[in-house]
């Protein structure tokens, strides 16, 4: 048998040459992987739609002059969503964006907002 030679696989009611059972097969594989790449990136949007969340959270607490009036209260709300964003932010998978992790890390999380949002600082 010569290497030109199709070899085909009897399936009712066609005939399927391997070499196309074996592409098939590959493109079947390469669909799973892209489910998967692309149920990662859902999982990221998520992620980082809820740190944007617990960032706004963050800020419209700081700048709540009411809350203020109670100042236990008010640093109780306050370290309870910068847990929110500690937690998110470590939660984020790799490869997290250089820029961001330095935001996170260094507390600024005004410019972590602006850079989720999509704002230049």
């Amino acid at each position: 048998m010569s290497s030109s030679t199709i070899k085909t696989r009897f399936v009712w009611p066609i005939f399927i040459p391997a070499g196309l059972r074996k592409l098939a097969v590959a493109f079947k594989l390469l669909l799973r992987e892209f489910d998967s790449l692309a149920e990662v990136a859902r999982r990221m949007n998520s992620l980082h739609e809820d740190l944007a969340a617990a960032l706004r959270e963050r800020r419209r607490i700081v700048t709540d002059t009411a809350s203020r009036r109670d100042p236990a209260q008010h640093m109780e709300r306050l370290r309870a969503v910068s847990e929110k964003i500690t937690t998110l932010g470590n939660s984020l998978p790799p490869p997290v964006d250089p820029q961001l992790a330095h935001y996170l890390a260094k507390c600024s999380f005004d410019k972590a907002l602006a850079f989720l949002e999509g704002n230049p600082v």
